[in-house]
Parts: C-alpha cells; structure tokens; sequence
C-alpha cells in the first residue's frame, strides 16, 4: 500500500487540486494531524512513501518530481520488493484511495464529495456538488426545495470538472463556478447560470499560464466577487501560486486583480483564498501563504500562515494584513474562512495543527480591530483530526464557527457563536449525516442553519443538505 503525502490540513480541496494540478494517478493522502512531515520528509515538491501491509514504512524518497512515469517506477520497484503476508498484490485504487482485494469485487465506489452551498434574499438555499456516478467528476447542483431530488447537471463532460463554488444571486438564480479540464488537459475557471430548473451554458472565465483553481464566491447588494489561484511555473516544477480575484456583474467578470503581494519572493505559495463581499462595492480576501518573513514591515507571524486583504470596486488594493497565529515558535495555518460581522468587519477562522492548547488540532479565528488583527482566539480543539471550518453570519450579523471533528465516537459537526462577545461554549450539530465529512454551512434570510455535508459511507459518499439544530 502506498501514499503520497501532502502538507495542508486534512481538506478535501486542497488535497484534490494538489492531485490534478500534479496529474498524479496515485493517491494523494493529506496529514490529518500534521504529523507526519516529522517521520517523513518532505523535500522538493513531490515525495514517495510506500508502505507494507503492517503500516511500515519501506521506502521514502523525496523529490522524485511530477512525471507520472517515474513515480510509477519508484513504487513498483519498492513494492516488488515486499515479501509475504505485508505484500498485496491486487491492491484496488478507487478516488485516490487504496483498498484491499475484497472491495474489488463489491464493484466502484461512487463519490459525492465537496459539497458548497448558498443562501438567496428570500430564504432559498442552493447547493453545488461533484459526483463520479457518470465515470468521471461532474458538477451537480441541488436548487431549492429539491433536497433528495434529482439534481441538475452543469459541468458532466467526460472531461474533470471539480471544486464548486455558489453564490445566490436573486429572482431564482445561482452561479456556479468550477475548475475544469480542457481539451489539453490544462484546468481553468468555468461558470454557469442555473434557473428556472436548467443550468446555462458553461463560459470559461480564466486563461491562466499554467492552472488556475479553488474558485470562492461571495455575493452582497448585487456585487458578486470571485477569487481564486493560478499556478506558475517554476524551473520545470509548478511551485509558485498566485491569488487573483474579479469583480462580477451581469454573469461575467471584470479584469482580475492579483491580491497576493507582487513585492515578495515567487517561491512563497499563495493559496486557498476565502472571499467576503462588504456589501460597499469591495471584498475581503483571506488566503493561506507559504510566508518566510519577506515582506515589509514583517507581520507578527511565522511560517504558512493566513492574511487579509481588502479589494475596492475599481480594484485598488489595500494593506496586506496578517491575522494568522501569533506568538513564539513555529505555527502553520491552512484552509481560511472569512466573513463579516453586522459592523462590517471581517472575522477570519482557519485550521491550525501546531498551536493547539491541548490535543492534535485547532480551530482559530481572528478578528480585524483598527486598522489591523489583534491576538487571535482558539475556538475549537481536538484530539484527532478537525475538518473544513467556516465561519459565517447569521441573518443579525452575528458570527459563527462551524467545523467537523473526529471523536472516539465518530464524526461529528459543531458550532460556536463568536459575535457579539466569545462566550458560547461549542455545540454538537444534530443532523441525519451518520459519517459527516467536509462540512459547508449557510444561514438562510431567515435564520436558519442549513449544513451540506458528505456522508462518507463505506459503500457510497452521499452529500446532504439539511437543517441543523
């Protein structure tokens, strides 16, 4: 059995568009705890862990680079070397993951999985997906009042289409935008309308030198604000990654802006960004950087960490804020949230794996006080993995943190109200998700929470949409 490992929290995203900028046909397996890069190291851009039957570890070889054929030969080599009961010799592959002989002949698994949601001015609530049902990754699309019906396809080419994003945007309407596959194996944005029960016809928004991916949306008082990252490539390997966002109107976007800061090194990544409309005309962006102190006037903050960034209408950018860890010694922050509160200011959560006060992982949130962050606060801890956590805003403009977490009995989801004020203790989510992964929370016009989830089977991942209490 075999892995390949890659840093950045335990999402689903993240992992998935790591494997396809890559074209890796192996499985791509994230550091739950980020414990791992400890016992395996991790030069260069792409390393090899192969693993017998027991869980040892036979092989680490680090830098073995992009081709697919070399990492096929470094695997192959190492497993033919496994002798007796640790060698498996019809080891089953199935959306990146690894399986053992008996789960071939159950038949395919099939996948929903990351799933995004949306809520309208008038209490509807939409919710975007991608299910491999059709042999490839589809982008499907839940409109209101048809949870548990037959979804509407916007992206099925027999191409890869992938991580959704879906903004309501009124009079029964939603856009979606993906990432997805063109003709030359290259990934770009694309972007669809869906109404009255069918989906438009996809338009490609980007042209990016390398790839572009992880497409966020957020709409607010008719402005809808799309940011991303785009790839570069960088002596032979894609390291270098950028953030872009555009400004939306009438179903098509403006000039992109580039929010990642032009003035620093190429081989810091820049990644994962979360977008807030202000509902002024601008937006605020938090995105997760590789940082190494290069910037001016150096943040208070160390390692991959998470920063801010305001983006007028006109496109005129503001200061580059910091709101991840702060404090001595090493922190690494993935995966950021960003909403605003009833004042407009921005909270900002994300998924931290060194600073946790007690346990393996940590949820913080930071929130944006004068003219810069303050001292950020741990909202959520846990002995084993956390998954995905968002904040967002309830119909008063009061903040929440919802995120997912595994227990000694299972998954979970939880929530936290952060604003007005820190003082409501979590609270465990009651849904139907027997296994809920991923979790992607909204408040309707209403007040109400809705949570879409990926109810990870063993036979089948389902997504589901439903209210929570």
């Amino acid at each position: 059995m075999f892995f390949l490992f890659t840093l950045g929290g335990d999402q689903d995203v993240p992992v998935e568009n790591y494997k396809r900028h890559y074209r890796l046909r192996h499985p791509v397996v994230a550091d739950n705890c980020d414990r791992l890069r400890h016992l395996i190291r991790t030069e260069g851009i792409a390393s090899v862990a192969v693993f017998a039957g027991d869980g040892t570890c036979v092989l680490n070889q680090p830098g073995v680079g992009q081709d697919a054929a070399a990492f096929t030969a470094v695997i192959d080599a190492e497993v033919a070397k496994i002798k007796g009961p640790n060698r498996r010799k019809e080891a089953f592959v199935d959306g990146g993951t690894v399986y053992p002989p008996p789960v071939k002949a159950q038949g395919r698994i099939v996948r929903q999985r990351m799933p995004a949601v949306a809520a309208g001015p008038e209490g509807e609530v939409w919710m975007a997906f991608v299910s491999d049902e059709a042999g490839s990754d589809d982008v499907l699309v839940i409109p209101p009042g048809r949870a548990g019906g037959k979804p509407i396809p916007v992206a099925d080419s027999p191409r890869a289409e992938c991580a959704p994003a879906i903004a309501a945007t009124g009079k029964g309407e939603a856009l979606v935008v993906w990432a997805g596959e063109d003709e030359k194996g290259r990934y770009d944005l694309y972007a669809a309308t869906v109404a009255a029960g069918k989906a438009g016809k996809p338009r490609r928004i980007t042209k990016s030198p390398d790839d572009a991916m992880a497409p966020a949306l957020a709409a607010a008082g008719g402005d809808v604000w799309l940011a991303w990252y785009e790839w570069r490539q960088m002596d032979g390997l894609s390291r270098d990654r950028e953030v872009f966002v555009a400004h939306g109107s009438g179903g098509s976007f403006g000039d992109p802006v580039q929010v990642s800061p032009r003035e620093v090194p190429t081989y810091e990544d820049h990644a994962d960004p979360a977008v807030a409309a202000d509902g002024k005309g601008g937006a605020f962006v938090a995105w997760a950087w590789d940082y190494h102190g290069t910037l001016p006037g150096k943040p208070p903050v160390d390692e991959n960490s998470i920063f801010v960034r305001h983006v007028g209408r006109d496109g005129g950018t503001g200061p580059v804020l910091a709101a991840g860890f702060r404090g001595e010694g090493r922190a690494r922050d993935y995966f950021p949230s960003i909403a605003l509160d009833k004042g407009g200011l921005p909270f900002v959560g994300w998924d931290n794996s060194h600073k946790a006060s007690g346990g393996d992982k940590a949820v913080f949130v930071n929130r944006l006080a004068g003219e810069d962050f303050g001292v950020q606060t741990e909202v959520a801890v846990n002995a084993g993995p956390l998954c995905s956590p968002r904040v967002l805003a309830d119909a008063e403009g009061a903040v929440h943190a919802v995120w997912g977490a595994q227990g000694p009995d299972g998954w979970a989801v939880w929530t936290r109200r952060l604003s007005p004020g820190d003082a409501s203790p979590p609270v465990r989510l009651k849904i139907a998700a027997k296994v809920p992964r991923y979790p992607a929370p909204v408040f309707d016009s209403e007040g109400r929470l809705w949570l879409a989830t990926v109810d990870a089977g063993e036979r089948e991942w389902k997504v589901r949409l439903e209210k929570a209490d």
